[in-house]
């Protein structure tokens, strides 16, 4: 991907980060997003973008520590922002 295609998806991710349906997710991802996008490689941005497609109500128990990690959506981004969330 180039430059001009990076700045592109990077602009799409903030704005669903920004947008994903329930209040408290887009608080959360938004942050997430704008503080970290920057910092991302083209493999974290296809991750990122695969984590905003997961719906609100399988993420935010997850996000909030009442169930653990399924398999499938387990990767690093998602453990960072676990771990971000922790702290805050």
């Amino acid at each position: 991907m180039n430059t001009q295609d990076i700045t592109v998806v990077k602009s799409k991710l903030k704005y669903r980060a920004s947008y994903r349906g329930t209040k408290e997710m887009d608080i959360i991802f938004k942050k997430y997003v704008i503080d970290e996008i920057d910092m991302m490689d083209e493999d974290e941005l296809m991750t990122l973008a695969e984590l905003l497609e997961i719906p609100d109500q399988i993420l935010m128990p997850i996000l909030m520590g009442q169930h653990d990690v399924p398999d499938y959506i387990n990767n690093s981004l998602l453990q960072e922002l676990i771990e971000k969330l922790k702290l805050d």
